[in-house]
């Protein structure tokens, strides 16, 4: 399948559409760090917490996850001693 634009068909941008980012866990790597001792790590899903190590790194809930999916971030974090540095109050 390939996408057209016009009279322009781009095979390479339908490939990178058709493929599922659902499935996989979003982490943006920041090089900031927090208190000097702490990496920051940007995290969208509950999936992301499973690579961070929480003895050198720290979360970044990102501002487009809604309260349902924080919530349920903030929880796993908490389960997993995972410091999350914007905590919901």
């Amino acid at each position: 399948m390939s996408i057209n634009f016009g009279r322009i068909c781009c095979p390479i941008l339908s490939s990178i559409m058709e493929t599922s980012a659902a499935s996989m866990p979003l982490i943006i790597r920041e090089k900031s760090k927090y208190g000097g001792s702490f990496s920051i790590e940007s995290v969208y899903n509950v999936e992301g917490l499973e690579n961070i190590d929480p003895k050198v790194q720290a979360v970044r809930i990102g501002g487009t996850v809604g309260t349902k999916k924080r919530i349920a971030i903030e929880d796993r974090a908490a389960e997993l001693g995972i410091r999350v540095l914007n905590r919901m109050v």
